[in-house]
């Protein structure tokens, strides 16, 4: 095959003679400094087979118009996933063992002994593993029934 120019059929366009035209307005409202960031609204025009932003009106690049949709999924997706790991997070947190690595740190040479937060009576931890255990909804169905004062209305 010749490398000269000439002997290409004349439908045929050369890809580096071809200029996208960059007179054109260009939409800045998904811009990457926009503060705030603008919500992606752009609207179809199915007749005239464009795609205009529906904040500003310029028309947009039909491959610039998936970039910005796919930039947008992106996000969403990232953060859903935050999220999703967030709630992971609360799922797996166990108030319970803060207190009791408290307990480790500050019992742990056996010379401190916890007080108890209502009496302020000294508790062993040699106590602990004797003593009953009660359900947790019962005592807090207690305390709000005595810091009620004993009235079951409120």
């Amino acid at each position: 095959m010749a490398d000269n120019d000439d002997s290409l059929p004349d439908n045929i366009i050369q890809l580096s003679t071809y200029r996208r035209n960059d007179n054109k307005p260009h939409c800045t409202c998904y811009h990457w400094a926009t503060f705030p960031k603008k919500q992606l609204q752009l609207s179809v025009d199915r007749e005239n087979r464009e795609i205009t932003c529906r904040h500003c009106g310029t028309v947009i690049d039909p491959f610039d118009a998936h970039l910005l949709l796919m930039k947008s999924q992106d996000d969403r997706q990232r953060e859903i996933d935050d999220l999703y790991h967030q709630a992971q997070e609360l799922r797996e947190y166990k108030p319970w063992r803060r207190a009791i690595k408290d307990i480790e740190q500050h019992a742990g040479n056996g010379k401190m002994v916890p007080t108890c937060p209502h009496c302020q009576e000294a508790v062993f931890l040699e106590e602990l593993t004797y003593g009953s255990w009660v359900s947790k909804e019962l005592v807090l169905q207690q305390r709000k029934f005595q810091k009620n004062g004993g009235d079951d209305n409120g």
